[in-house]
């Protein structure tokens, strides 16, 4: 019996010096505001992908004389996909239990303790400010630069397809 309660006392300190691991943690993560950044992202990802969506569509169909009723049926099945594609996105809080999981173990606890002094400390605080306004600038350099690269890449595969259809000279189906 002595042997079951001390087994128990051992699992329940170990299942507490993790939770206690796990809020250090995620101390850290509020500290340095990962989880707006994460959810910035996803914003600008997800205006990235209804922008693409949108021009896809509309270069797709620009052959195509669609009534109203047409019209509105595609532009029903376009809302529909980005809610479902935006919806099934990596959550922003999925991402933090995940990073907390997984940089942890990387760390003591006594590290940890001396990473939340710093990010707490003034230091760390303008250290977070600045990076804090930078990194939405640079990603928002990188999106944008991507997105024209994406669509310059598109407009030349789109090109190409079409030579060699016309090339073809294929019936259509």
């Amino acid at each position: 019996m002595i042997k079951l309660m001390l087994v128990v006392v051992l699992m329940w300190g170990g299942v507490a010096v993790a939770a206690q691991r796990d809020e250090k943690v995620r101390t850290l993560i509020d500290l340095w505001g990962l989880l707006d950044a994460i959810e910035q992202q996803k914003a600008a990802v997800q205006r990235q992908l209804e922008t693409t969506v949108q021009n896809s569509v509309r270069d797709n169909l620009k052959s195509f004389d669609l009534n109203p009723a047409f019209q509105a049926r595609v532009d029903a099945l376009t809302r529909e996909f980005l809610e479902k594609a935006t919806q099934s996105a990596f959550s922003g809080e999925a991402y933090v239990a995940e990073l907390t999981t997984l940089f942890g173990p990387a760390f003591s606890d006594q590290e940890l303790d001396q990473l939340i002094a710093f990010y707490s400390s003034p230091l760390g605080r303008r250290e977070l400010a600045v990076t804090k306004e930078a990194v939405p600038k640079a990603i928002a350099v990188a999106s944008q630069q991507g997105a024209e690269q994406l669509l310059s890449e598109r407009k030349a595969f789109s090109d190409a397809l079409r030579a060699t259809l016309i090339e073809c000279n294929c019936a259509r189906k």
